[in-house]
């Protein structure tokens, strides 16, 4: 580009194997939308990754806390005391994670406003007697 910046190809890479079910989902989900947004690259990978991993840990943890806590997040210890379950801290760091990466690629209101976006390429079509338009 003009600025100097780098142009990495627009792409969606493969997603990692390690990812669980749920994280790859969300990973072509999202990736999907960021390609369309011309947003994400193959450098872009570990990022994506990230943030697909945490939003699954995330709603694992808050169907733990639903099913098996039916949506409570304070519970009594053997000892009588009270105290936030560890789901919740679990589920918090999966969701501090995720606004972090989310983020990093423009997808939260405030983020959005510092993204600058090349146009696409333009694309040139061949008229009826052969002359590019």
């Amino acid at each position: 580009p003009p600025t100097g910046e780098p142009d990495p190809e627009i792409e969606l890479p493969p997603a990692p194997k390690t990812l669980t079910t749920g994280a790859k989902k969300e990973y072509k989900r999202l990736g999907r939308e960021l390609v369309k947004l011309r947003l994400v690259a193959a450098l872009d990978r570990n990022a994506l990754a990230v943030y697909a991993q945490a939003w699954d840990d995330w709603v694992q943890y808050n169907d733990c806390i639903n099913e098996e806590l039916g949506g409570r997040v304070v519970v009594e210890t053997p000892n009588g005391h009270v105290q936030l379950t560890p789901y919740y801290y679990a589920r918090k760091q999966a969701a501090e994670t995720m606004v972090k990466f989310l983020t990093e690629f423009g997808l939260s209101p405030g983020a959005r406003t510092r993204i600058k976006v090349a146009p696409p390429p333009p694309t040139t079509t061949i008229g009826r007697f052969g002359v590019r338009k």
